[in-house]
Order: C-alpha cells, then sequence, then structure tokens
C-alpha cells in the first residue's frame, strides 16, 4: 500500500499507528511537521505514555524523510518533555508532569511583559467560564 504523507513512502512494514498520519504539504520545517503529527498522535491518545515511539528506521520511511529529519523532531520532543530517549533501548512517550508545565508557565510569564493585573485579569476570565461547567458536573454526580 502506498500512502503520501511528507513524501511517497510504502507503508507496508510500518507500524500501524503511523499509518494514520495525516497527509502535509505546507511550508514548514520538516522536522516540525514531524513533530507536530506525533503530538497530534500523542493527543489523541494514538500514542500513550510509556509506549515505545516507532524506531527512527520506521519513522523515517512512515513520514518520507530522512535520520537527521527524524534526530531533530525527536530532540524538539525529548525539550517539551513529550519523550525521553533511552540510548540503546529507544525513545518513549513520556508526558511532562505538572510541576514541569507549571515552571514552563511561570517562566513564561517572567520572561512576558505581563503584570500580575494581566494574569489576575485571564484567570477571572477562565475561573468565570469553568465555574458553571464545575458545578454542573458537581450536582451530576
Amino acid at each position: 500500500m502506498t500512502i503520501s504523507l511528507l513524501g511517497m513512502t510504502d507503508m507496508a512494514d510500518v507500524p500501524d499507528v503511523l499509518q494514520k498520519i495525516a497527509p502535509r504539504n505546507d511550508p514548514t520545517k520538516l522536522s516540525d511537521q514531524v513533530v507536530g503529527e506525533i503530538e497530534r498522535l500523542i493527543l489523541s491518545d494514538e500514542l500513550r505514555e510509556g509506549e515505545k515511539l516507532p524506531t527512527e528506521a520506521e519513522l523515517c520511511q512512515a513520514f518520507g524523510v530522512s535520520r537527521s529529519v527524524i534526530r531533530d523532531a525527536v530532540r524538539t520532543l525529548s525539550a517539551r518533555g513529550l519523550v525521553r530517549v533511552q540510548h540503546g533501548q529507544g525513545t518513549v512517550i513520556d508526558l511532562p508532569s505538572e510541576t514541569a508545565v507549571a515552571d514552563a508557565l511561570i517562566l513564561h510569564l517572567l520572561r512576558s511583559n505581563l503584570t500580575i493585573h494581566d494574569v489576575l485579569a485571564a484567570r477571572a476570565a477562565i475561573e468565570t467560564g469553568v465555574c458553571p461547567v464545575a458545578a454542573q458536573r458537581a450536582s451530576e454526580n
């Protein structure tokens, strides 16, 4: 079976989860496209925490890209805390902890020009939208 992903590829030996990759035709850097597709697979639970990512060769075949593109994508995913590279054993899906996410958010807020007033206004807007949903769910249980 031939499917067009980032290029034309024979998909016979590619893991099933990678056969669901959507075709991409945009000018985005190839490694960023690979990152986006792997993130989509993680968000849709087709790749789950603790599972091994397919091998570099399988990813190259599935995406129709070179090893350097896959390596760059894996480095990006690792820097984002979405995968953990275990040399000699493969790459494992490893979602960031809540603390890591909170630390990254705090760092981003500190680096931006936001004031505490901006943060509190955003919090109020979020809580205003979330409270009715939380109350409804609480009354259903």
